[in-house]
């Protein structure tokens, strides 16, 4: 499974509660972490036999955030200010963070008493609060690489969009850190867990025993960053009033502020629909398209939130923003039988239309409604 498709599932349902049994439950219900590459794979295991002699550069080979994604990110700055392991067998590394409002990564290593299969699929989960709240305000799942070793690389990912009270804001120091308390739980392999009905917290077997308890102070130091404001309206009011005020594009996110966003009127088939985004690449591809020309498939796109206010959405992997030239929101792209008859038609409606590489006989069409200039 892609880390994308665990992201998805991930943040597909939102918790119950947000107490810790609650958070255990979701987390033993979660499916089993990505396959990694075979090259990937060999690097990790190459780190783990540099931490077998003892080679400092194990520290750098050995991480969460290289295992689990597919291009380098800004790994932050994490502190831990106080620690209470229920079971001091089992040690876990801070060393790497990323977040913003809207999403948050931790990673590092763990170490285990006795070697992890390379085979496993190990998880755990983890609930996370400011310090002082009596509730845990929202949870990271934890996925745990294995590569034979005690000592393991791991990842944490959290989707904040469900605390609309904006957690990471209340978690923020005057200095601009956040402060927060990590509580770990139990930690299994997923593979142990049955495969063809739904299962019960009965069905898990539990590998370690926690909880493991951190107070930590995070750090996102990463710049690259791009906030534009300005009012950028659709170019084609008849199929859609939109109006993008605000754009904020991180290595992870992208949020659009303005008005009537979600949704636009199709008048041939009198339904609404949903507002799309690409992000138009400084080589000319388009970020997100899966297919077709200037096909672009480095990320994958998830809308978590869309209103008319707001369109907000998180990448399966990170991007570099200084590398995108524009935002664009459209609708309608797909294919239709080619037609020279029809140029005219797309020509003076604003559609966009290529000869499809993919399909013989078919031609690729969209409809750009608003283009977001980002240099």
């Amino acid at each position: 499974m892609k880390l994308n498709e665990i992201i998805l599932a991930a943040t597909e349902e939102d918790l119950a509660g947000c107490d810790a049994d609650s958070i255990l439950a979701r987390a033993k219900q979660m499916p089993a972490r990505r396959k990694l590459a075979g090259w990937k794979k060999a690097l990790i295991i190459a780190a783990a036999a540099c931490l077998f002699v003892g080679t400092a550069s194990a520290a750098v080979l050995l991480s969460g955030f290289g295992t689990a994604f597919e291009r380098p990110v800004d790994t932050g700055h994490v502190e831990v200010l106080d620690e209470s392991p229920d079971n001091e067998e089992v040690i876990w590394k801070f060393t790497e963070t990323w977040y913003d409002k809207n999403i948050i990564f931790l990673g590092g290593t763990v170490t285990t008493p006795e070697p992890l299969d390379p085979a496993g699929e190990y998880m755990a989960s983890c609930g996370i609060k400011v310090p002082g709240d009596e509730i845990y305000s929202d949870f990271l799942n934890v996925y745990i690489y294995a590569v034979g070793e005690r000592e393991s690389a791991f990842l944490m990912y959290g989707n904040l969009l469900r605390q609309k009270s904006d957690f990471m804001t209340q978690a923020k120091n005057e200095d601009g850190a956040v402060t927060l308390e990590l509580t770990v739980y139990e930690f299994h392999d997923h593979r142990f867990t049955p495969k063809d009905r739904p299962y019960t917290s009965d069905d898990i077997e539990v590998l370690f025993p926690g909880p493991w308890i951190y107070t930590v102070q995070l750090e996102s130091n990463d710049e690259k960053n791009i906030r534009l404001d300005g009012r950028y309206e659709s170019m084609w009011p008849d199929r859609s009033s939109a109006v993008v005020t605000s754009v904020r594009l991180t290595a992870f996110s992208l949020e659009i502020i303005g008005e009537d966003l979600t949704y636009l009127w199709n008048p041939e088939t009198g339904k609404r629909e949903i507002l799309h985004v690409w992000l138009k690449m400084k080589d000319g591809t388009l970020l997100f398209k899966p297919r077709g020309i200037f096909a672009n498939k480095d990320s994958d796109i998830h809308y978590r939130e869309c209103t008319d206010a707001s369109i907000i959405c998180l990448f399966s992997d990170p991007i570099d923003p200084t590398e995108v030239e524009s935002v664009i929101l459209y609708e309608g792209w797909g294919t239709t039988p080619t037609n020279p008859a029809a140029e005219e038609f797309y020509t003076k409606n604003g559609i966009v239309f290529y000869p499809s590489p993919d399909e013989i006989g078919r031609t690729e069409t969209w409809l750009p409604l608003i283009e977001i200039p980002l240099n």
